[in-house]
């Protein structure tokens, strides 16, 4: 028999339908789960990740819908497990001609593992002028210069260091050079005296 599903249809619902006769058949209907989504009556819920920076400053998103590919835009100053509505993106009402239920969906704040310095430095630069900071933050004295000033301070005393060696080492070879020509200049002279003499 074929048997047609109605949209929207749920998990464990029970449809009857007549085979002839006064002979009918219950068909229990069971969903399989979705590693995707969640589904609460005819509400459907996702979850989506966002950057550190989307949730700062906003931006849009792609995510998987019900019925087609969704954009999302986020809010700027979006927090982690917010919920966006998205309205009428849900499952079919199953008691009406129209209408749909929502998709939620919970937003969570990825924050990335690995920084480069200059991330480092940014961040690290956010967190000396944050306000309001329950406890402290790890590196961060603000008795001192911030840390991308410490860090560039850093940089340009290595950099002195380097060119400060690199002058040294010219002033050395000079020297040396210097020398050089002053003991082959003497062998010179004394190498013409000799053949005076000896002459």
């Amino acid at each position: 028999m074929t048997i047609p599903i109605p949209a929207g249809i749920e998990d464990g619902q029970t449809l009857r339908m007549s085979i002839g006769g006064n002979k009918e058949i219950f068909v229990t209907v069971r969903v399989e789960p979705s590693t995707y989504f969640r589904r609460e009556g005819v509400d459907v819920y996702t979850d989506a990740n966002i950057s550190l920076s989307q949730a700062l400053l906003g931006g849009v998103i792609r995510i998987q819908g019900l019925y087609e590919d969704l954009n999302v835009r986020i809010p700027p100053g979006t927090s982690s497990h917010a919920k966006l509505t998205l309205s009428d993106r849900g499952f079919k009402r199953l008691d009406s001609f129209h209408g749909h239920g929502d998709h939620f969906v919970h937003l969570k704040i990825k924050v990335p593992a690995d920084l480069t310095q200059e991330q480092k430095d940014l961040i690290q630069d956010f967190a000396y002028l944050e306000k309001n900071t329950p406890g402290t933050i790890t590196g961060i004295d603000r008795n001192r210069p911030r840390p991308s000033q410490r860090h560039r301070q850093s940089q340009s005393e290595s950099s002195n260091a380097s060119t400060n060696e690199t002058e040294q080492t010219e002033q050395n070879q000079s020297s040396f050079d210097k020398i050089e020509k002053e003991k082959e200049e003497s062998e010179g002279f004394f190498a013409k005296l000799k053949r005076k003499l000896i002459g």
